[in-house]
């Protein structure tokens, strides 16, 4: 069996992305539609950018979210750490911990 080979030509296989993924798995008719080039209506269109605002809307709240879980757990690192070297500290001065 000989290996395949680098010169095949890709623009003629049909590639599925995740939003067409996420659209077949929603409404496979629409799908259907959408890959056989139909026309969709005013409405239809109106629909479709206002639910690609709001998916654009939940996808900025959501990084927002991740970024402040971040920092959330940075400053909780922050505190751990700064509790620890005041016991150490105060250990020290009180004269638990000797040399």
């Amino acid at each position: 069996m000989s290996p395949p080979s680098d010169n095949h030509d890709f623009s003629a296989v049909p590639v599925l992305t995740a939003s067409e993924i996420g659209e077949f798995e929603f409404c496979r008719q629409a799908w259907h539609l959408s890959r056989q080039g139909a026309i969709r209506s005013v409405a239809g269109r109106r629909r479709l950018i206002s639910g690609a605002a709001s998916h654009w809307s939940i996808g900025r709240k959501t990084d927002r979210l991740q970024m402040l879980e971040r920092v959330r757990r940075s400053v909780l690192v922050v505190v751990v750490v700064a509790i620890v070297l005041l016991v150490i500290y105060a250990a020290g001065v009180l004269g638990v911990i000797r040399p």
